[in-house]
């Protein structure tokens, strides 16, 4: 199945969730698991050329734009749960990964994203530093 029948069909498959969720009563665990897939799917993605990945890529934002006009707590969800799969993912590639420049900058932007909903506990533990030097002692609360 090639990238724009799969667009196509989850594009569909998201129009009847739409249109079975006419109170807006989301059920997040739809986005999540669509996210993982999502998420795994652009990881293993081998584009035919260019052409082809540049329009893999724009169809991707403009599902993840529609997402956003349509709901936004399912997009913050949908987002939140492809920015943790691409950070851990990002955990486990090493130079042996091969990604091209678009990849990349779709990873950036997704582990940023993740970062900022998820900041490091080393950051956020961080209660009190002191520092002494020649007898003068310096405090950060």
């Amino acid at each position: 199945m090639n990238y724009k029948t799969l667009v196509m069909v989850l594009f569909v498959s998201v129009l009847a969730y739409q249109t079975s969720a006419q109170e807006k009563q989301v059920d997040v665990s739809f986005f999540k698991e669509k996210a993982k897939i999502d998420a795994h799917y652009e990881q293993s993605f081998i584009p035919l050329n260019e052409e082809d990945e540049i329009d893999f890529w724009n169809d991707q934002l403009q599902y993840e734009s529609d997402l956003k006009q349509w709901d936004s707590n399912a997009y913050h969800v949908y987002l939140k749960e492809k920015s943790y799969a691409y950070s851990e993912y990002a955990k486990k590639c090493n130079q042996n990964c091969k990604h091209s420049e678009h990849y990349m900058q779709h990873a950036i932007f997704y582990i940023k994203y993740y970062e900022y909903y998820y900041p490091r506990e080393s950051s956020a533990m961080i209660s009190e530093v002191r520092v002494e030097t020649s007898g003068l002692e310096v405090e950060n609360f």
